[in-house]
C-alpha cells in the first residue's frame, strides 16, 4: 500500500498480487511451522531465522513490483489525481464571503 504513494507505475493487479503473496506466505509460513512444532506449540516462530513478517514483506514488495510491471501501466489521468493534484478552481461567487 504504501508503494502506491511513491511509485507512479503501481497497478491494482500489483497490489492485489501484493496482498496475496503476503498473506499467502503468512499462511504457508504458519503451516509450515505447525507441521514441524504442532499446531498448538508455543514455540516461537522462525522461518530462515527470521519473523515471519520479514519474508512476507519480501514476497509481497516482489509481487508488488513483478505484476505491476506485468500489466499495463494506469492511465496519466490516474496518476493525476493523486501525483499532480491541484487545488479547485473557485468561481467569483465562491469567493465571496458566506454570509454576504
Amino acid at each position: 500500500v504504501f508503494a502506491a504513494l511513491y511509485w507512479k507505475r503501481v497497478t491494482k493487479w500489483g497490489a492485489y498480487a501484493s496482498i496475496l503473496a503476503g498473506v499467502g506466505s503468512g499462511v504457508g509460513f504458519y503451516i509450515y511451522n505447525s507441521r514441524e512444532n504442532g499446531f498448538f506449540s508455543r514455540v516461537e516462530p522462525e522461518i530462515w531465522g527470521m519473523v515471519p513478517a520479514a519474508p512476507m514483506v519480501i514476497f509481497a514488495a516482489i509481487a508488488l513490483v513483478v505484476v505491476s510491471l506485468m500489466t499495463l501501466p494506469p492511465s496519466q489521468s490516474t496518476v493525476g489525481k493523486f501525483f499532480n493534484p491541484r487545488p479547485p478552481r473557485l468561481s467569483a461567487r465562491q469567493k465571496q464571503p458566506v454570509g454576504a
